[in-house]
């Protein structure tokens, strides 16, 4: 892929006056975009991913952090850039955005998709899965996702650095054929913290921290909460368990649930979607 420093992307800007670009945080995010934008989007404007940028390395946030530091970088200038970039924990740390950005309106870009009737249509119309509870299925996938997303937020708030997206985490959890799931939380922790070389004499310590944590995000909308890609990952081996043959990445098929009408409900996304349609706000 050749990246263009910033520089050479306000150059550019500079030179054509009426290019528009958006910027995200990955591959999916982008034919998300373009996929809503349809046929319509203005023939000025491209979604360009945060790799395609010459940027230095972050130490910790990965590709938000380098996509909130690109817009930073390029907010002064007099040039059509914006960013669409993931709220996070946004909610729960005090956090400040570059002037030309919005943050999703749930958690991250996979909230748009994660719901009750996004599970119920994947796995009946998408896997021929009929005689399933989708309501116990998505309960069940949060109350696992929300313990993850309490490692998560105590691993940054405690700067623990614990690897969460990197571990395998079909090696912790067991499904049921009934929609259920669990997690082995005392395994897991013991991963996570060898992987970090934290010596485990901590364990109690981070456990009783992570239960706080769980407390204080409980009665939170799991939207706000769930981290998107967990929450893939825990439902592609729920729906294994269900009978899906050969599963290994349910995503594709839930990212297709997204109904277009619910746009006008979602302010943040609504917006992004009106600036590559170069429109004031998209009505459905």
């Amino acid at each position: 892929m050749l990246r263009r420093g910033p520089g050479t992307i306000l150059t550019a800007h500079k030179m054509d006056p009426n290019r528009r670009e958006l910027y995200v945080e990955g591959t999916k995010d982008r034919a998300f975009l373009k996929w809503i934008s349809g046929h319509n989007l203005d023939s000025n404007t491209t979604v360009q991913i945060i790799d395609s940028v010459d940027m230095a390395d972050v130490d910790q946030g990965g590709n938000r952090q380098r996509l909130i530091d690109f817009l930073r970088t390029v907010e002064d200038a007099q040039v059509q850039i914006r960013g669409l970039i993931d709220l996070d924990h946004g909610k729960f740390v005090e956090e400040t955005y570059p002037v030309n950005s919005w943050v999703t309106d749930y958690r991250d870009m996979e909230g748009y998709v994660l719901g009750v009737s996004n599970i119920e249509k994947a796995l009946k119309l998408g896997y021929g899965i009929e005689m399933v509870d989708a309501h116990k299925v998505f309960n069940a996938m949060c109350v696992v996702a929300k313990y993850l997303t309490a490692v998560r937020l105590s691993s940054q708030l405690n700067s623990w650095r614990l690897p969460v997206s990197e571990i395998n985490l079909r090696k912790y959890v067991k499904a049921d054929s009934q929609g259920g799931i669990s997690i082995d939380k005392e395994k897991i922790i013991k991963a996570l913290l060898q992987a970090a070389e934290i010596s485990l004499t901590r364990m109690t310590k981070v456990v009783n921290t992570i239960q706080e944590t769980i407390q204080n995000i409980d009665a939170e909308d799991p939207v706000f909460v769930c981290h998107g890609k967990d929450a893939m990952k825990l439902l592609s081996v729920q729906f294994k368990a269900l009978g899906v043959p050969n599963v290994s990445d349910v995503s594709p098929i839930i990212w297709t649930t997204f109904d277009p009408i619910s746009l006008r409900a979602l302010p943040n996304l609504n917006q992004a979607v009106a600036f590559l349609l170069n429109k004031s706000a998209i009505e459905n």
